[in-house]
């Protein structure tokens, strides 16, 4: 009998804390999954004087358990890979905690592109739930990267990669060309850089 008890405490005890173990399988990242990439935008808009993300950029992270159930108060964090590819904007935020529903949403500043194994991970109470080749912004110029500020440069370069599939760090959204949609996520963009710039 005792033996009993102690096997369904024990069971209880790990129940519980695989409630909060996420499950990659039931985790979504979107609109990321769909990118297979991760986007990112200097914040401040100088037509409209202040902050203003663009709504391209917003990701919202879901995290869920094994039993497929939402896991909130969850420590996400997004990591980005091969540092000097890519520039953060001094209030570029990379960590998050999950509602109840087990959301989380993300809009970081920055720009750049980062191309290549584990360019993003996101990762959700120490467990790594996704990992993307990508990290991408339409402030980029081939050779010189992002400075903070979309502008002329990059429109140039965007303009130049319109209708290619060579370009993949102007592939916004991960069609494998970059066509009309992701012009008007470049138009978006146009104008934005960091503040404190």
């Amino acid at each position: 009998m005792r033996y009993a008890v102690l096997m369904v405490a024990m069971g209880l005890v790990v129940g519980a804390a695989g409630a909060t173990i996420p499950d990659a399988d039931y985790c979504t990242v979107t609109p990321c999954d769909a990118y297979g990439a991760v986007l990112m935008c200097p914040d401040y808009s100088i037509a409209l004087g202040m902050v203003s993300p663009i709504a391209d950029t917003q990701f919202t992270v879901n995290v869920r358990n094994g039993n497929n159930d939402p896991i909130p108060a969850a420590y996400v964090e997004i990591v980005l890979g091969t540092p000097g590819n890519h520039v953060l904007c001094a209030d570029a935020v990379l960590t998050g905690t999950t509602d109840v529903n087990g959301d989380v949403t993300f809009n970081i500043s920055g720009g750049g592109c980062t191309l290549g194994t584990d360019a993003v991970r996101i990762i959700a109470n120490t467990y790594e739930i996704r990992s993307y080749a990508a990290a991408k912004s339409p402030d980029f110029v081939t050779g010189t990267g992002g400075n903070g500020y979309v502008d002329l440069s990059d429109f140039g370069e965007f303009a130049a990669c319109y209708g290619s599939p060579a370009c993949p760090c102007h592939d916004y959204d991960g069609d494998g060309t970059v066509l009309l949609a992701d012009f008007g996520m470049f138009a978006a963009a146009y104008g934005h850089k960091c503040q404190e710039l």
